[in-house]
């Protein structure tokens, strides 16, 4: 697992690379199907946790929390792409002086 600083100097072609990945990840309809799935599975479940059982809907929580996490990392990679893309184009064009 790379260091927020190792992740900052990765080169604009892998960011794009990267951000492709990520959304083709999240086109897949069986991705799709997964996230879907698990995320109504896991608010049944705390949906039908008892009051007394405060542990088990932590349990809930967090993962739903980690699900959510998960797909917004995808989601900034795909951002990230994105604008290194953009950043790419406009090298080539002579337009970007970074």
């Amino acid at each position: 697992m790379k260091t927020a600083q190792e992740q900052q100097n990765i080169g604009l072609d892998e960011q794009v690379g990267r951000g492709m990945g990520a959304k083709s990840l999240l086109e897949n309809p069986l991705i799709e199907e997964f996230f879907k799935v698990t995320e109504d599975s896991l608010i049944t479940g705390l949906k039908l946790t008892r009051p007394d059982e405060y542990e088990k809907r932590e349990v809930y929580y967090n993962m739903l929390k980690t699900l959510d996490n998960f797909q917004k990392m995808l989601y900034q990679y795909i951002q990230s792409g994105d604008v290194a893309a953009q950043m790419l184009e406009d090298i080539k064009r002579g337009a970007y002086e970074g």
